[in-house]
């Protein structure tokens, strides 16, 4: 045999026997079980291919070299390596000098606003994550000084001008031209502290607002407030900030943007990333995964801070960082600013005897002003040791402030006759969603399931809304302990791309007279970005004591009531017409009192059933039994008596010339006050006027046939 004929068929049948062994791998043997695959490890290693199949190539609304490059670079930070490969290969296909042009483009947009459209980083695709924390690609720049204000010609033309308001309407007059300035502008003063894009809206109202937003005064406060660190007082912040003013030539607006600050209306995040190598059953390749994770860092005005390590995305997280949120990996501690440098000292509740040191400096990026906070130190040390670990700075990312929305709802009307309420939304983008001046970067839209939806627009600022909500449950027969339960949900998205979610910070406000407001943030499992409020009204604590009291007081006239009819009726107390009228006149005086209690409802609630319906009933009972024993008890002998009674008065004696005539007078005396014979012997003195004289006149009283009694002369 030909050598090398035997060498040909033993390849052959090496590569038959090669081929069988691959397809044996291939498909699992019945009597083997398949290893169980997890799921999000997949997910995570498919992010590493590099040929993508046929249904992960996307149709994208982008042209140029440059829109695929920029959009690669931005995926590449958020971790998605596949797609960021493949536009990568696009942008080079179309220009193989792109990523030179790239580092052009990147130097123009440091010192310009930011665009919108492809040819912004801040590009969105329909399967980014729902929320892509955006890192700055590059390295962060000092922004520079603007010393002349750009708008200080349109100020001077406008103070030159006649700023008297003017109404949309001619024959209705402008009632804020009646608010003096300075009230107006100590408004200002809570409004800016609170929501600076909110004074960018102000001032587009009219001329005379314009100006107010442009007043020194204004954004002296707010740099006294701004500026103040947790250990000073309000008296030594002022007289820093008038020293450091002086470095912006006196500008207070200058300073407040340009100088380094902590943002206390939003959350650092810093998105870390490593790869893992995995283990898989075939010896033909290693898989490695890619593990994604976030630090969160929030500053309070207070001096606390609170960080939190952890896998899930800040959609989940954002809302959930207050004083009192409790998890693993919570760090709480303190912080202290020293000009662009802020000093972290802070310790993990289940690390008691360990603590942790960060040392971070404010930058900025391309993005916006002091918007990073770079790493200058960290270590940690336990208290019973001595000596610091450091951390290697190489692998802690930079912390970036998180583009979310903060909202700010406050309840402003309450109908339960209609079972609605009224919220009304401030709504205060952060981050990469505004810019210096409160606009916005890009199109969002905020949404109600149940109250429709907001589109604002890329350098529009977003406008209060007021929605309109219906309670679930409660019943205005329950009052004054009626409680009423309203839902609602809000979410906020790109306008481009609506399951893209946007963070939410949500505060809500309500200082309703006459009603108490227990809000209930709820999370939902299935959507996480969503923000859930569930708001529990019912009646003021004054409220409910008002009714509480009014009742007590008609109960307490019903008992009166009743026991003057039990003496009349079983005491034989004698009683008159006027006594009579007191319980007619209670009856008409209980609706009126029992409309009193504010906020009550018709006839027919839990208060009515505990109070007025037997209120009425028994002083309705009383008054007929004292009407019934009046008119029972009557005779013609007493009435003759009465009437007696109301001739003997002398000041109705008729007036006569002389003045030793003296009218004759009847008494009627009682039954049982008929005088003796003792009685008859004495005499009495009766004054009678005479016109002008008075004269005194001794009366023999004696008894006649007809019971009367008549002056002796």
């Amino acid at each position: 045999m030909n050598p090398s004929s035997s060498i040909t068929s033993e390849l052959d049948e090496f590569r038959d026997q090669w081929r069988k062994e691959v397809e044996s791998q291939k498909v699992p043997q019945p009597h083997e079980p398949t290893p169980p695959i997890q799921e999000p490890l997949v997910q995570q290693t498919e992010s590493l291919k590099l040929e993508p199949s046929d249904d992960e190539i996307e149709e994208e609304p982008m042209v140029t070299a440059m829109d695929f490059y920029i959009a690669a670079a931005d995926l590449e930070k958020q971790g998605q390596l596949q797609k960021a490969i493949i536009h990568y290969r696009r942008a080079f296909k179309l220009n193989p000098e792109i990523d030179y042009e790239y580092k052009h483009h990147q130097a123009t947009v440091v010192h310009s606003e930011p665009k919108v459209g492809n040819s912004s980083t801040e590009h969105i695709h329909p399967e980014d994550p729902q929320f892509r924390h955006a890192v700055p690609i590059g390295t962060e720049y000092k922004a520079l000084s603007t010393r002349k204000d750009p708008l200080e010609d349109l100020i001077k033309l406008f103070q030159s001008q006649d700023l008297h308001y003017q109404p949309a309407i001619e024959y209705k007059p402008v009632l804020i031209a009646k608010l003096p300035n300075e009230v107006i502008q100590h408004i200002l003063r809570h409004l800016v502290l609170r929501s600076v894009s909110s004074v960018a809206r102000f001032a587009l109202v009219c001329k005379n607002f314009f100006l107010f937003t442009r007043s020194p005064s204004l954004w002296k406060f707010a740099c006294e407030h701004a500026f103040r660190t947790p250990e000073m007082s309000l008296e030594d912040s002022q007289w820093q900030q008038h020293k450091h003013v002086q470095v912006y030539e006196g500008n207070w607006m200058r300073m407040f943007i340009e100088r380094p600050r902590i943002r206390y209306d939003g959350v650092y995040i810093s998105t870390c990333q490593y790869v893992r190598p995995g283990i898989s059953d075939s010896s033909w390749g290693q898989p490695f995964h890619m593990v994604t994770y976030y630090r969160y860092l929030r500053f309070f005005p207070n001096g606390d801070i609170l960080k939190h390590v952890s896998t899930d995305k800040p959609a989940q997280v954002v809302r959930l960082l207050t004083p009192q949120f409790v998890r693993k990996q919570i760090f709480n501690g303190h912080f202290e600013l020293d000009k662009e440098k802020i000093y972290i000292e802070m310790q993990d509740r289940t690390l008691p005897r360990e603590e942790f040191r960060m040392s971070l400096t404010i930058k900025s990026t391309h993005r916006g002003r002091h918007n990073k906070l770079a790493w200058i130190e960290y270590n940690s040390n336990a208290i019973d040791q001595e000596g610091a670990f450091p951390y290697d700075l190489k692998l802690m990312k930079p912390y970036f402030f998180s583009p979310s929305l903060y909202v700010a709802a406050s309840v402003m009307d309450v109908n339960f006759n209609e079972k609605s309420y009224k919220v009304h939304f401030l709504i205060q983008p952060n981050g990469t969603l505004a810019n210096a001046y409160g606009q916005l970067s890009q199109p969002i839209i905020v949404s109600f399931p149940s109250g429709g939806s907001h589109r604002f627009e890329a350098g529009d600022t977003v406008d209060p809304i007021r929605v309109e909500f219906s309670y679930d449950f409660g019943t205005e027969m329950d009052y004054p302990f009626d409680q009423y339960s309203g839902y609602f949900e809000l979410y906020a998205s790109y306008a481009n791309d609506t399951i893209q979610g946007i963070p939410i910070t949500f505060h809500l406000e309500a200082s309703l007279s006459s009603f108490s407001f227990t809000p209930t943030l709820e999370s939902l499992p299935n959507e996480p970005d969503r923000v859930g409020l569930k708001i529990v009204t019912g009646r003021s604590t004054t409220t409910l004591g008002f009714s509480i009291f009014v009742c007590t007081l008609m109960w307490a006239l019903t008992l009166i009531m009743s026991l003057f009819g039990y003496q009349v009726a079983v005491k034989k107390r004698r009683v008159d017409a006027h006594a009579c009228m007191i319980g007619i006149t209670m009856l008409f005086a209980l609706p009126a009192l029992r409309s009193a209690q504010p906020g009550i409802p018709e006839v027919g609630c839990t208060s009515d059933v505990l109070g007025f319906y037997w209120n009425m009933a028994i002083i309705a009972s009383a008054s007929i039994t004292v009407i019934v024993c009046w008119v029972a008890r009557w005779n013609e002998t007493y009435d003759i008596h009465e009437q007696s009674h109301s001739h003997a008065n002398p000041t109705e004696l008729p007036k006569q010339g002389s003045a030793q005539h003296i009218e004759h007078v009847v008494c009627m005396p009682d039954a049982d006050d008929y005088p003796s014979e003792m009685d008859l012997s004495r005499s009495s003195t009766c004054n009678i006027g005479t016109g002008a004289m008075e004269q005194r006149t001794k009366i023999d009283m004696c008894t006649s046939s007809s019971s009367s009694y008549l002056p002796r002369k």
